[in-house]
């Protein structure tokens, strides 16, 4: 069981980090949702804040996507979410074991839910490599996550000694009795 627990932890952070990597390039990767959504999150969402002041661009790029621009704002609010927690998890897998367990998932399931949100669940069969490539980041994150999960028992930081009964004044406590109850010892 010790050679078990010692194979998670060498194999948690390296898993974590090729996870945070996975999921770091499949934000960038298309996803191919339909005409208005043929690129990757990262691409949509560049193309959003780029074009922030150019309120008629805006105004075409959502009329592309649903007929009500509400819906179609909320599809656009989804795709960036998904973007931003795609490549953030990345970053934290890459910086902390199983940090991108449950970003990379988040964004992922996000992205599932566009499809079903526009009724055509066929289209998730269809959906790019992005996404596959997204949920394989995700999966391995999460796989990290559970090796570095088989230290539960073990203490990551050190145990601190035990305190003294004493506090660090009371030794000027006992100082000043002892000069008290013989107050010529320090003149002989």
């Amino acid at each position: 069981m010790h050679i078990l627990s010692v194979m998670q932890l060498h194999l948690s952070k390296p898993l974590s980090m090729a996870g945070g990597v996975i999921l770091i390039i499949a934000s960038f990767l298309p996803y191919g949702y339909g005409e208005w959504a043929q690129g990757s999150p990262a691409s949509i969402t560049f193309d959003i804040v780029g074009h922030l002041s150019d309120t008629e661009y805006l105004r075409d790029f959502l009329a592309t996507v649903t007929p009500s621009y509400g819906e179609s704002a909320f599809l656009v609010g989804l795709v960036i979410a998904a973007f931003l927690l795609l490549f953030i998890g990345g970053i934290i897998a890459l910086l902390k074991t199983g940090g991108g367990s449950v970003a990379g998932p988040a964004a992922l399931i996000i992205l599932t839910i566009i499809p079903l949100y526009l009724g055509s669940a066929s289209d998730i069969s269809s959906l790019g490599l992005g996404y596959l490539v997204g949920w394989i980041g995700a999966a391995v994150c999460v796989f990290a996550e559970w090796g570095r999960g088989g230290r539960k028992g073990a203490s990551s930081a050190k145990e601190k000694p035990k305190e003294d009964r004493y506090s660090k004044y009371d030794q000027y406590y006992e100082e000043s009795e002892d000069v008290r109850s013989n107050p010529l010892s320090d003149t002989e």
